[in-house]
């Protein structure tokens, strides 16, 4: 309307200019326009009122009619068989007796030839009852502690005990089972809800009182509940970090790996760690059957630090510290043990740093564990000798071959229980992108999926003595003098994760063993700490690019373990520091540990094992030097000359040397940093007279 009348003023003020313009006098013209503006303005305003008052009226007969809706009964809807419920006016009388069943289904039932729910079904079919199971939550059931799901079963509106179960389809049976007894055989059951209690499931699992008995458990309560009636300790432990599939939660029972759970957030993961141990006890209780198989990470991880107490007791004051530990496990056909193993988290300091092969620069643990796990070496070199033929012995020489290869059924698997400094420690915080279902079976038959989301991933990096890791700038190899190394503030080596990028292309024998032995090679790594799968695979070799595999000289290749996560359970991982500058080594074939101290990289006074009076570790340069050269007087090796220095042995491993030295091209042409040298004064040394059987035994 309000637009209607604004269009016949405009067109009456049109005609009036045409027809009675050209007559008036410009004051007429003024007065005219000034009526024609006053009666534009009363007829609209004329419209808005009208228009304001039939909204008023719309408003009001609106209100009328919802609130005569909202009085009216909605209409009941119309009953199509099999599709809906029917009308409770369709519906066969309700009674506590809900009529007879033939014979043969009782039969059928008591025998337990035929599913109790099938036969509960088979009932409603043949009295044309209603039927209905509803999934409820659980009331504890004190003679099914392990349960986890229940199910109601609903005849006509009356509602039975519920079934509970490990399983949805054994809580469904045991439902049925109970309903099909008080329904058809008329058996009383006390445990019967009463029949005004609604089915819904809050109320299924609560009663007025709020007695706890009758309140849904936490199925990690439960567990410790069961546990605890058992005499069995129990731990459930979260990792800190998420991994690529979610965060993981595991389950310890007797201080041993027992089941685990994977989920998006950490409370999730316990809940469903819980609900897996609750599974596998029930399983165990009922069949007797033996605990679920452990992974192959954890066995390693179990099997180390078990060794590790055994030995610690040589040096108590080491039990309860704050330790870093690395080891190698050997695995023989089915058979496992512990070869090398080893503590430690520093390196020396530069002012104590010698140049005659008796301090040991580094006392990583992932370090002094490879050079352990090289003195084992030599003890099986020395078996060899006396008995080449022995079926124990770890070695066998090819024939037409020079050197000596590891028996095919034997593997070595490395464990390292914290991060490895360098590129996976300082990017393992941010946890990698998270993988793909189809990746993850890959990956746990071996393949790796490196994570390189970042710029700097994959950059050499060196760790000082006080513990700080700092990427490496130049492009460019960087060779040290024995100056240049020892007036620096702090001493630096390269990072423990570029050490292990360099093992799995040169073997983890060294080049001074390469005259004697084929390359060695790590099977597997296990982390017991934070692990990442991106992350790792990164780190410890596929930062490197198969171009290089092709250059290698055989019989030396980028060798890629398997990868393995474990738990270490708290009551190994103690956190009370101290003693930190302290590290422990051992080998199979030895008695005693021997104790280090980091900083001077010596044997400490109180170590259970100690060498002559110059404190030299039997792990240092000069003890490699002095088993190398019993060994080549030993076994009557014609093909390498005897009274080199330490230096010049490892320059004449031709073909260890060539490998390396496409390693350290192949970095720089990555452009993942230049390798940072030693000084060649450190391996300038020769080994005389001095150096005893009995000091570096």
């Amino acid at each position: 309307m309000f637009f209607f009348s604004l269009l016949v003023s405009r067109v009456v003020n049109v005609i009036c200019r045409l027809l009675l313009f050209p007559i008036l006098s410009p004051l007429s013209h003024f007065i005219f326009l000034l009526f024609i503006g006053l009666i534009s303005t009363v007829v609209s305003s004329c419209s808005f009122i009208c228009i304001s008052a039939m909204f008023q009226a719309t408003q009001q007969v609106y209100q009328k009619y919802a609130i005569r809706q909202q009085q009216q009964q909605p209409l009941p809807p119309r009953y199509i068989p099999g599709m809906n419920n029917a009308p409770p006016d369709m519906l066969p009388a309700r009674s506590n007796n809900l009529g007879k069943v033939s014979s043969s289904l009782i039969k059928e039932f008591r025998a337990n030839t035929k599913n109790p729910a099938q036969c509960l079904h088979e009932y409603a079919s043949q009295m044309k009852i209603q039927l209905s199971f509803h999934d409820v939550e659980l009331i504890p059931d004190p003679n099914y502690s392990l349960a986890i799901f229940a199910v109601q079963v609903e005849i006509n509106g009356k509602r039975f005990p519920q079934g509970v179960g490990m399983t949805k389809k054994e809580a469904k049976k045991n439902a049925a089972k109970k309903a099909f007894k008080i329904a058809v055989l008329h058996e009383d059951d006390s445990n019967e809800l009463p029949a005004s209690q609604d089915l819904h499931p809050q109320s299924c699992c609560s009663s007025s009182s709020g007695s706890n008995s009758q309140q849904e458990k936490h199925p990690i309560m439960r567990l410790y509940e069961l546990m605890a009636s058992m005499g069995k300790p129990c731990e459930v432990i979260v990792a800190d970090e998420r991994g690529p599939m979610g965060f993981k939660a595991c389950v310890l029972v007797n201080n041993e790996y027992f089941t685990e759970g994977i989920a998006g957030n950490k409370k999730e993961a316990k809940k469903l760690a819980g609900i897996e141990a609750l599974k596998k006890l029930n399983l165990t209780i009922a069949s007797n059957a033996a605990p679920e198989e452990k992974s192959m990470g954890q066995k390693i991880t179990d099997l180390v630090y078990q060794q590790l107490y055994m030995y610690l007791e040589q040096f108590p004051d080491l039990r309860n510290k704050e330790k870093s530990v690395a080891a190698v496990v050997q695995l023989t056909n089915n058979d496992m043990q512990v070869v090398a193993m080893a503590t430690g988290n520093q390196c020396l300091t530069s002012s104590m740093l010698t140049t005659d092969g008796r301090c040991i620069i580094d006392s990583h643990a992932s370090v002094i564990a490879r050079r352990t796990f090289r003195r084992y070496l030599t003890i099986e070199l020395q078996n060899f000798i006396n008995q080449p033929n022995s079926a124990t012995c770890i070695f066998y020489l090819p024939p037409n071959e020079k050197t000596l290869k590891i028996r095919t059924n034997i593997s070595f698997h490395l464990f390292i229980s914290d991060p490895p400094a360098g590129d996976y420690e300082i990017f393992h915080k941010e946890p990698s992108r998270l993988l793909a279902h189809e990746d993850n079976e890959l990956i746990a038959m071996g393949a790796h999926k490196p994570a390189f989301e970042l710029e700097d991933h994959g950059a050499l990096s060196t760790t000082s003595e006080k513990g700080d890791t700092e990427h490496i700038i130049e492009n460019e190899e960087i060779q040290e003098s024995l100056t240049e190394f020892t007036s620096a503030k702090t001493l630096k080596v390269m990072s423990v994760s570029d050490k292990l990028l360099k093992w799995n292309v040169l073997g983890i024998q060294g080049a001074i063993f390469s005259h004697i032995i084929n390359p060695v090679y790590f099977h597997s790594i296990t982390l017991g700490k934070n692990f990442d799968h991106g992350h790792l695979s990164r780190a410890v070799c596929c930062r490197l690019y198969e171009e290089l595999d092709a250059k290698l000289p055989e019989p030396y290749h980028i060798n890629h373990p398997q990868l393995n996560e474990a738990f270490i359970p708290s009551f190994h991982d103690h956190k009370e520091s101290g003693l930190g500058n302290l590290s422990i080594n051992w080998a199979k074939g030895q008695e005693f540990i021997e104790v280090t101290n980091a900083s001077t990289g010596r044997i400490i006074e109180e170590s259970p094992s100690k060498t002559g009076s110059s404190m030299a570790s039997r792990l240092c340069k000069a003890a490699v030097l002095y088993r190398f050269r019993q060994h080549c007087l030993e076994s009557h090796c014609k093909n390498i000359t005897l009274g080199l220095t330490y230096g010049q042995y490892k320059s004449d491993a031709a073909s260890y040397q060539a490998a390396k030295t496409l390693f350290y091209k192949h970095c720089i042409e990555a452009q993942i940093g230049g390798w940072r040298h030693k000084p060649h004064d450190v391996d300038n040394f020769k080994e005389i007279n001095k150096y005893s059987t009995i000091e570096f035994y």
